[in-house]
């Protein structure tokens, strides 16, 4: 895989404009019942009562590094160590809430108990580890069929009669929000319930689905607007920030063919139906060439959408990047919409007044902290016109992954980049209409093979 991989180190601070070097970074001092304080509270899997807790405010503490991550679906996986067994045994599938910061009101994760340490160990630490309640989506089946319905009532009806009876998410129909688009015919025989919908999320187009840390389930649109508590400057917020630009996968001239040979016309005998190209990206990229076939669904109209569909994901450089030691204070964050982040450095060598006019947005005594959220600065760079000789570069990507590590202090990892299934607007309506033909088409043929 052809990538482009950097480290920025800030050299700057915005406050302290007069410093060259980073300022240190601070470790976060332990403090029992405020800043770093941790607890766990275990329930039991069948009748949810409280049986046991681990934290740093309890005398004979046994609790050790304590791990969880927050992704794009909820509360994802999770693992925490203790010096000694437990005075109760931890069950499995034991329910589990972590809260922080002293506050035992809102958690900050919560998941289920899914591995115990090897019996008759004898070490130094005992290590359980378990995942967040969307991974329960996988425990039951959906068989069934809709007709004539809006997507989240689909959604609801299931949720309702296959999820909440037979797993520990909770159904709450005020976390699942209206579409625009009607289903009109739609079997699921016997598929997982995740399958179903997130294929169902598909169809609606640009919507996000998973489970909170109050274990209900949620389905909304996709947030792509940047989020306010991750507007973040280095070093001021974070210590470090690696960025990977991945550029093997670009193509810019597509070549499309329909799944059916054309029976009449002058391209009789050919399944050829015409071609896309992006001249900004052959002019910056060079010419990169691809054959793809179009579902036999389409004709030549929407064959030419679909394919302009498909290459403007392929176009473009797809950048990620992972921000160590981030701070986001004590407020619960979601890994939803976009960071915004802000590397202020020098300016490279042989970058001379006449090259930053060109490549930098000049500005002067910008007010930093106040900069619009709905406004765009992804790629951007800035010439500081208060600042000689430092130029600050934006990145704005979709938070895809937060990660707390917990152990004598925390720290906080952000992994940033693009969100795979996202849809611009212009081609919403090919991609739901093609997702729903392949899953009537897939239902025909289930049906064919089981005829006699």
């Amino acid at each position: 895989m052809a990538e482009l991989s950097f480290v920025l180190r800030t050299a700057i601070c915005r406050g302290a404009q007069e410093a060259v070097t980073p300022p240190p970074i601070t470790p976060p001092v332990e403090t029992p019942g405020t800043l770093t304080a941790v607890k766990i509270i275990f329930y039991d899997p069948f009748d949810g009562a409280k049986y046991m807790e681990l934290g740093s405010d309890i005398q004979g503490n046994k609790l050790g590094k304590v791990d969880y991550v927050i992704g794009p679906n909820g509360c994802g996986k999770f693992s925490f160590e203790l010096g000694e067994l437990p005075q109760f045994f931890v069950r499995p599938r034991s329910l589990v809430n972590v809260y922080m910061f002293g506050d035992t009101q809102i958690p900050r994760y919560a998941g289920f108990v899914g591995q115990l340490p090897p019996v008759h160990q004898n070490a130094a630490n005992y290590k359980y580890s378990g995942f967040g309640f969307y991974e329960q989506l996988d425990w039951v089946i959906v068989d069934g069929t809709w007709a004539g319905d809006e997507v989240s009532a689909i959604i609801d009806n299931i949720l309702r009669t296959t999820v909440e009876p037979f797993t520990d998410i909770v159904y709450n129909a005020g976390k699942i929000e209206g579409t625009d688009f009607v289903v009109s015919e739609i079997k699921f025989d016997h598929v997982s319930a995740k399958d179903a919908l997130e294929d169902l999320a598909t169809l609606a187009g640009n919507y996000e689905l998973g489970v909170d840390t109050e274990r209900e389930f949620y389905f909304r649109p996709r947030d792509i607007s940047v989020n306010p508590d991750v507007i973040k400057f280095g070093t001021k917020h974070f210590s470090k920030m690696t960025v990977k630009m991945k550029t093997s996968h670009i193509k810019n001239k597509l070549y499309i063919k329909s799944g059916e040979l054309k029976t009449a016309g002058v391209e009789e005998g050919t399944n050829y139906v015409g071609e896309v190209e992006d001249l900004t990206s052959i002019g910056i990229w060079g010419l990169r060439e691809k054959v793809i076939t179009s579902p036999s669904i389409l004709d030549d109209t929407d064959a030419f959408r679909w394919g302009s569909y498909e290459l403007s994901k392929v176009i473009d450089p797809v950048f990620s990047a992972t921000v160590d030691r981030i701070e986001l204070g004590t407020d619960l964050v979601e890994a939803r919409g976009k960071a915004r982040i802000w590397i202020t450095i020098p300016v490279p060598t042989g970058w001379t007044d006449e090259y930053l006019a060109t490549v930098a947005t000049r500005v002067l005594a910008w007010d930093w902290d106040a900069i619009s959220v709905t406004e765009t600065f992804s790629g951007r760079m800035f010439y500081d016109w208060d600042s000689p000789g430092l130029i600050t570069f934006c990145f704005e990507l979709f938070v895809k992954e937060i990660q707390y590590k917990i152990m004598n202090g925390y720290s906080v990892t952000m992994t940033l980049g693009a969100i795979e299934d996202f849809v611009a607007d212009e081609y919403v309506e090919i991609v739901e209409f093609i997702k729903q033909e392949e899953l009537l088409a897939q239902q025909n043929t289930e049906q064919l093979y089981a005829l006699p």
